[in-house]
């Protein structure tokens, strides 16, 4: 069944400040998006411009720190080890990214700090290490030439990180559609109807955590969007 679906369409957007107070359409203001299923998973776009998407209106990430979209964890994006899923988007990246501290900027991410049964000190304890993920999409920038606009698709129990990674260059400033999902025992990656990679999944532990998901950048700490953001500069729509 549908977890979540934020078409970013005006009418699904409501020009208010977090407080409930009405505002003006600055960017700088986060803007409330609504998730269109019963979940009700409600997100928040942060110093996002909204253009002309595939399909009516989608946020523009800037490639900047304070520039991404943010929906409050929920269980419902713990996607189990067990369990088939898949996330599906379009996706607009610009040539050149902005933010090259790494070779990569994060299109979509739920990582971050995971908890475990410490039975020697009974207690639960929180564990980095990394942190645990159910999922994890970004994509290859300029500076890895080889590998530019290829979309990277994976999850991670701290310790086993399974991986695809598509063939398409998709930094074109042309919208591709993605799907990346669960299917049995793989993982597969889909770049505009093509299956382009899968792998098997032999061993995987726990990688459900506390984050909230993000797109557009990522958390790298307990408190939040901190250092070594990976900020993507180019837009998602119809994400489900």
């Amino acid at each position: 069944s549908l977890v979540s679906y934020w078409s970013f369409y005006n009418g699904f957007m409501e020009e208010r400040f977090l407080n409930g107070k009405k505002r003006d359409k600055s960017p700088t203001t986060p803007w409330e998006v609504w998730d269109e299923t019963p979940k009700f998973n409600d997100g928040n776009a942060y110093d996002t411009d909204f253009l002309t998407g595939k399909y009516g209106s989608a946020p523009h990430f800037k490639g900047t720190t304070a520039s991404y979209f943010r929906v409050p964890h929920h269980s419902d994006y713990n996607f189990r080890v067990d369990q088939d899923f898949a996330i599906s988007f379009w996706v607009k990246a610009q040539e050149t990214q902005l933010d090259t501290a790494a070779t990569s900027n994060v299109i979509m991410s739920k990582r971050g700090k995971t908890s475990r049964v410490n039975n020697t000190a009974m207690q639960v304890e929180d564990v980095f290490a990394g942190g645990g993920n159910p999922f994890h999409i970004r994509m290859y920038n300029h500076t890895e030439a080889t590998k530019k606009g290829r979309v990277l698709f994976r999850r991670s129990d701290t310790t086993n990180l399974p991986a695809i990674e598509s063939t398409t260059n998709v930094a074109d400033n042309a919208y591709h559609h993605i799907v990346a999902q669960k299917s049995g025992s793989k993982l597969e990656l889909w770049v505009d109807g093509t299956k382009e990679s899968e792998t098997s999944i032999t061993t995987l532990g726990q990688v459900h955590n506390k984050y909230d998901m993000l797109m557009g950048t990522k958390f790298v700490s307990n408190q939040g969007v901190t250092s070594n953001f990976k900020s993507l500069k180019g837009s998602l729509d119809e994400v489900r």
